[in-house]
């Protein structure tokens, strides 16, 4: 979303000195840190809010923390005076800048209030930032390690007290920072692992709370680890079932269900590598895509809408042995890790959640669910812990949330955390609770029916709301075989052109394009001029290759522009396969081309101009079907 206002990346390039914080406790109104739309600047105000990193006393007054705020302001003339406050966090590959540009576009249910964007303390844009860019390349290896210690050893040398980036702490600043800006009722929207920051507001700093929406609850009670493989193994229930009810997904994977323990088993005992792009070290960087991280990036795509209409097809694609198709949600998780503060994420879970887990239980969970089974995510997040070495939080970090402020519980059925939503429920007097149907996390956020939800219970949060609308919700649309041409190029050449540019790759096809243009041009002047000596018939020959080739590029370019981008990234659309017919017609003539030219080098036929012209043409076609041929085009 940022992109959308051309905010740049602020993820430091490598480890950087956490230059203490020097400015008065409070709010301080100053520059917008993300680039606003100039018709938008009197509707945003922006500043740092400043307070200590220990609220406890004899903690050291000099140690503080600075949080980026910015506040979209409603001026419409039925202004609610409470605001809607956006805790969010890098823990889950956002940040307020990010947000931004979503909020800018006022969606309709949030109403005709201002809303307050706020990084969690520890996030990427906050300071001190626990962003370990020392991890970045080391993921998800045994390396890792090695970066998360010295990323540790790094922050406590600049003074940062990692024991105090925790939930408790950010409701604090929340609650404080309500007060600063004059708001005396508020409403919290918490989306992802902001969820649980505004469910311990709910314990911790209920005052002037008016409403609460859990996009998605993470209630504190749940221990995670041993609760998420039933979740997973509900999940994947639910993706199969809606692939049985849906014909196109039936008939292509009609056992899509053995194919997905069959896809996981394989990547348990041989992982899948792939390439991805790094774009904090800018490099290429290859991936081991073992069973957890394939559990993982297959979950990752259900939590998007878009995303999960393709995860039949990668595990139909994977269980065959087609590595490509696992790069693309690679891709996903790669760029949402470096927009993570690795820092901020060990610190809660460190603290909040694995000091209450028992490893007989979770070794117990996950033994019961086919696709966790062997998984080692919790023993990996243990030994990340050893490292970390914060001390653990209270047993109320533990205990179930009770109160009665109006909540709203959605969730999607494709969020492995559905269930929770009963859990958390159980303790709040006053609540509503929606599962959405082919829908992931962030119900909401993605709009639809969820924010319908959303907008009618933050008109009136004692009213139920109405929820018709979720019987309407449209069915995953899955993409097949059926819809998808197989092909790992399009990717590559979304890789090379733009997403990770590569000067060689973009200066091939730039020279072979001049060429072929060259030679067209070369046609034209020459039917012009019909007394110049070239070599019978190799003309003729030259311009069809040329013209094939610059038919084949300009139409991929139009497929490119106009199709699915989700296709894309697997494939061509299915109804484009003669464009793959025009490279090979284009190679044919060219190979008339060689011959008469061989012919015509050999014999002296023609002016000698002529023939290093269409000499060069003939290697501009040839070099032209290599490149192709190397980068997956050139296939049927």
């Amino acid at each position: 979303m940022a992109a959308l206002f051309g905010i740049a990346c602020l993820v430091p390039a490598g480890p950087a000195a956490a230059a203490p914080v020097d400015e008065p406790l409070g709010f301080v109104e100053g520059r917008c840190p993300a680039a606003v739309p100039e018709s938008r600047l009197d509707d945003v105000r922006c500043g740092s809010f400043v307070v200590p990193e220990r609220r406890a006393d004899g903690s050291d007054p000099d140690r503080k923390v600075s949080l980026p705020v910015i506040v979209i302001v409603d001026e419409s003339a039925d202004h609610a005076t409470d605001a809607l406050f956006v805790p969010v966090s890098a823990t889950a590959g956002g940040s307020s800048l990010d947000a931004l540009a979503s909020f800018l576009a006022r969606p309709t249910w949030v109403g005709p209030r201002d809303v307050v964007l706020v990084d969690q303390r520890g996030d990427l844009h906050a300071e001190p930032s626990l962003d370990c860019p020392e991890v970045e390349g080391r993921w998800p290896t045994d390396e890792r390690l090695e970066g998360i210690a010295a990323c540790r050893d790094r922050l406590l040398e600049d003074g940062v007290d990692l024991g105090a980036y925790t939930s408790a702490a950010s409701a604090a600043d929340l609650a404080e920072l309500r007060l600063a800006l004059g708001y005396d009722t508020w409403n919290l929207y918490g989306v992802g692992s902001g969820s649980r920051l505004a469910s311990t507001i709910l314990r911790d700093q209920p005052s002037g709370l008016r409403a609460v929406i859990l996009d998605g609850a993470e209630p504190a009670e749940i221990d995670v680890h041993e609760a998420l493989p039933a979740g997973i193994a509900a999940v994947a229930d639910r993706l199969l079932a809606n692939c049985h009810a849906s014909q196109n997904c039936r008939t292509r994977y009609p056992d899509l269900a053995k194919k997905l323990i069959a896809a996981v088993t394989r990547a348990q005992s041989d992982p899948l590598v792939t390439t991805t792009w790094n774009p904090t070290l800018g490099r290429p960087q290859d991936i081991a895509v073992d069973a957890d991280e394939l559990v993982a990036e297959l979950l990752a795509a259900l939590q998007d809408p878009d995303a999960a209409r393709i995860v039949p097809y990668v595990i139909d694609r994977l269980a065959g042995g087609d590595v490509a198709a696992a790069a693309p949600l690679a891709q996903r998780r790669v760029d949402v890790a470096a927009a993570t503060s690795e820092g901020r994420d060990l610190s809660l879970a460190c603290a909040e959640e694995l000091p209450f887990h028992d490893a007989a239980a979770v070794g117990q969970a996950q033994d019961a669910e086919a696709l966790t089974r062997g998984i080692t995510t919790y023993e990996r997040r243990v030994a990340e812990c050893e490292v970390w070495e914060v001390p653990p939080a209270g047993e109320r970090e533990d205990a179930a949330v009770t109160s009665n402020v109006p909540t709203l519980l959605i969730t999607g059925e494709y969020d492995p955390r559905a269930a929770w939503s009963a859990s958390a429920a159980a303790g709040l007097e006053r609540h509503f609770s929606y599962v959405l149907p082919a829908t992931g996390e962030a119900a909401v956020w993605h709009g639809g029916c969820a924010a319908y939800i959303a907008g009618q219970f933050l008109q009136d949060p004692l009213l139920e709301p109405r929820s018709k609308c979720i019987d309407h919700v449209p069915a995953t649309d899955f993409l097949t075989t059926a819809d998808i041409d197989p092909t790992a190029a399009t990717y590559l050449l979304d890789s090379d052109l733009r997403t990770a540019p590569r000067p060689g790759q973009i200066g091939i096809a730039i020279a072979a394009v001049l060429v072929f243009v060259g030679t067209l041009a070369y046609g034209v002047v020459y039917a012009l001029r019909r007394r110049w000596d070239a070599p019978p018939g190799a003309v003729v020959a030259a311009v069809a290759a040329s013209a094939l080739n610059l038919a084949f590029v300009g139409v991929l370019a139009l497929v490119l522009t106009m199709a699915d981008p989700l296709v894309l990234a697997y494939g061509l659309p299915s109804a484009s396969w003669p464009l793959l017919l025009l490279p090979f017609a284009a190679l044919a003539c060219a190979v008339v081309l060689i011959v008469l030219l061989v012919r015509a080098w050999m014999q002296g036929d023609g002016g000698l101009a002529h023939r290093v012209i269409l000499t060069v043409s003939a290697i501009g076609t040839l070099g032209f079907a290599v490149w192709l041929l190397v980068r997956g085009l050139l296939t049927l």
